[in-house]
């Protein structure tokens, strides 16, 4: 496949969902998705808990049917807001798990460890510094979501922001799962920009089949191991031999 051809963005995806499965790598995969299907389901059940109690106080006794079809109303409005924010949570309680996910995978699939390997011990160490560049990255990425938005309200131009909306999406889900095997490489943010646009159709490839697992119900759990596990093997296949990384 040539490097332009998006589709080559998918088959890195792909074999970032077989990487994830190989022993040694599983197990930091599971403790983050354990992790948050624990999070998401204690939320979920506060939330449940506290809807009973206010649909008690607000209905009489007699008005059985229309807590029947309340509890239903509550159960797709938690939904909708698990799909939409559940990358986003997902993303920050990863991250620290995210650059040893990367480590592994590489180690794997070359047989060196990335240039600022560290394993368990600098992931411990470096947990709120981790968060904090997370955060900052996820704020820099709300910025422009917020500036991609206006998009929508522009006469004219608002006929194709649903399509700018999703090259948008895919660009920025690359950008941040590639971060990670290129930070592991001190690559810095604004070189990874700069590579990403040199192989633009190749990171709206990724990016989009990226965009497509995280819509799949409990598939999208493990979006972002997989999008983490397939970054690293892009950075191998596209730009390992620039950085003397032997290529598997």
């Amino acid at each position: 496949m040539s490097m332009h051809n998006p589709l080559k963005g998918s088959y890195y995806l792909l074999q970032g969902a077989k990487i994830i499965t190989k022993p040694g790598i599983r197990g930091v995969v599971m403790i983050p998705l354990i992790i948050n299907i624990m999070l998401f389901g204690l939320l979920i059940w506060y939330g449940a808990e506290q809807f009973s109690v206010f649909v008690e106080w607000l209905l009489p006794d007699k008005a059985d049917w229309l807590r029947r079809f309340l509890w239903p109303l509550f159960a797709i409005v938690t939904l909708i807001i698990v799909f939409f924010i559940f990358t986003l949570v997902a993303n920050i309680v990863g991250a620290p798990f995210n650059g040893l996910l990367s480590e592994r995978v590489e180690e794997y699939l070359t047989g060196k460890k990335p240039d600022q390997a560290g394993g368990w011990r600098k992931m411990i160490s470096n947990f709120i510094p981790v968060l904090v560049a997370e955060l900052k990255k996820l704020l820099y990425i709300l910025l422009l979501t917020s500036l991609y938005l206006l998009i929508f309200f522009i006469p004219v131009i608002n006929v194709v922001a649903p399509i700018l909306w999703v090259a948008f999406s895919a660009w920025v889900l690359t950008l941040e799962y590639v971060d990670y095997p290129m930070s592991a490489h001190n690559v810095s943010f604004k070189e990874l920009r700069k590579r990403l646009k040199e192989r633009i159709l190749l990171t709206f490839g990724f990016g989009f089949s990226t965009l497509i697992l995280t819509t799949i119900p409990l598939i999208n759990f493990l979006a972002m191991p997989t999008a983490v596990a397939g970054a690293t093997v892009m950075w191998v296949e596209e730009w390992g031999k620039k950085e003397n990384c032997a290529i598997y």
